[in-house]
């Protein structure tokens, strides 16, 4: 039959992605204001295990011409950054405009957060500034 314990199953999947897959990071709360940017409150910041990875997406862009008149669709590839986190671990709500920052010295401010409807949480960020020099 089936399995009663299926969410519980999907914890120790989430679990094991982390161990698998997982870095810790810092995420920093901030508070958001209208027609400002955000303002990150390092006192709140806690730790958590993440998954990062670079999702790639196609956009289509018209080709402009000689004289500025639209020409025909051109596929772009790009890329978007994105982090997971097993909800039931996560030390607060994620909210966008937080801050999430890799050992590398990467940080980046959340713009959405969305479960994936099982166990974790997708949280689509923008990079902040660049990223430091190796070396």
């Amino acid at each position: 039959m089936f399995e009663t314990n299926w969410r519980a199953d999907m914890q120790d999947v989430s679990a094991a992605i982390n161990e698998t897959m997982g870095e810790p990071v810092t995420i920093t709360p901030a508070t958001r204001k209208p027609n400002f940017q955000s303002t990150p409150d390092f006192a709140r910041s806690a730790s958590a295990i993440a998954v990062f990875s670079w999702k790639s997406r196609s956009i289509f862009k018209e080709q402009t011409g000689k004289n500025g008149h639209a020409g025909p669709l051109m596929e772009v590839e790009s890329r978007e950054p994105t982090f997971s986190f097993t909800t039931s671990q996560l030390p607060f709500p994620l909210w966008p405009g937080y801050r999430i920052a890799r050992c590398a010295g990467h940080v980046f401010e959340i713009t959405a957060v969305e479960p994936d409807g099982v166990a974790r949480t997708v949280v689509h960020v923008v990079q902040l500034g660049r990223p430091p020099a190796i070396g």
